[in-house]
């Protein structure tokens, strides 16, 4: 059995070799961020990153609904674009 105290942390592994991305330090980054969002109204992450992130999951999702099938990133990213940009429009 391994002694010590036990790290949560992560690396990646890159053409360049491995990096280590750091230990957990633990939600007060995030935290952090969160409090400043709600007092200044800006948001730390950008619309296309926000809206990759969405990309990302509703793939996933649908890759799923259809048992694996392949799901192209960039027909959801589109179709989620198109989504926002007419919730935008309803909001204003």
């Amino acid at each position: 059995m391994r002694t010590g105290k036990p790290e949560y942390g992560g690396q990646a592994f890159t053409a360049e070799g491995v990096l280590n991305v750091g230990p957990y330090i633990g939600y007060e980054p995030l935290l952090i961020n969160i409090l400043e969002f709600f007092k200044s109204g800006v948001s730390p992450v950008s619309e296309k990153e926000t809206l990759e992130i969405f990309t990302y999951i509703e793939a996933a999702d649908e890759s799923k609904r259809k048992e694996g099938k392949i799901i192209l990133m960039e027909e959801t990213y589109k179709k989620g674009a198109e989504e926002a940009h007419r919730l935008i429009k309803c909001l204003k």
